[in-house]
């Protein structure tokens, strides 16, 4: 914490596939992630323009409440890149940084609250077909003088409820998954792959 500026991040492995994982952390236009918003940050605003400039990227608008007087407006620019790797596996790179980066058009409505940013990285590795590895790595300005230590305290709670919530989601039975690992790892071998 240095002057209302925040960095947290995690790593976790997942029992799903590194594409449906994509989806997770890059598709915020669903009924329950705006029921969501509407929970915890009431009539505050939420505006999601997709696939701007025909590539793989998006626009967010939204405002959150930090407490009951106090809310941010945090506008960003996520894009999302695929990798091919030596197993012939695909990996996953999201990564999002403040709209103010974009040239193009941003946002006309403007909130009456101060403004947030947020720039971060999702890197999605598979592991086997139904299992990867997620890390996430993300910097927040609330653009808050002497950030409380109740405040971090919130805000790291945000990052392993994420890590807590993409466990519990996808968890199947660890036996099955252990074996689709060891199956992963005998082909490699067998290809002569690097691990």
């Amino acid at each position: 914490n240095e002057g209302g500026k925040v960095w947290g991040g995690y790593g976790v492995t997942v029992d799903e596939a590194s594409e449906n994982l994509l989806a997770e952390v890059f598709e915020f236009d669903t009924y329950a992630m705006q029921q969501q918003h509407l929970k915890e940050n009431g009539n505050l605003v939420r505006a999601i323009r997709k696939n701007v400039g025909s590539l793989r990227s998006l626009h967010y608008h939204l405002g959150v409440k930090l407490t009951t007087l106090d809310s941010r407006l945090f506008e960003s620019w996520h894009v999302w890149k695929k990798t091919n790797v030596d197993n012939g596996g695909s990996n996953y790179m999201v990564g999002f940084v403040p709209l103010s980066e974009y040239s193009g058009r941003k946002f006309e409505e403007k909130e009456d609250y101060k403004s947030g940013k947020s720039t971060g990285i999702y890197i999605i590795e598979a592991i086997a077909p139904n299992v990867c590895r997620v890390t996430r790595i993300q910097h927040v300005d609330l653009n808050i003088t002497g950030l409380p230590t109740k405040a971090l305290k919130i805000l790291a709670k945000g990052q392993l409820a994420e890590a807590n919530m993409l466990q519990e989601k996808f968890r199947r039975n660890a036996k099955k998954v252990d074996e689709e690992v060891q199956q992963m790892l005998v082909e490699r071998m067998k290809q002569g792959v690097k691990l």
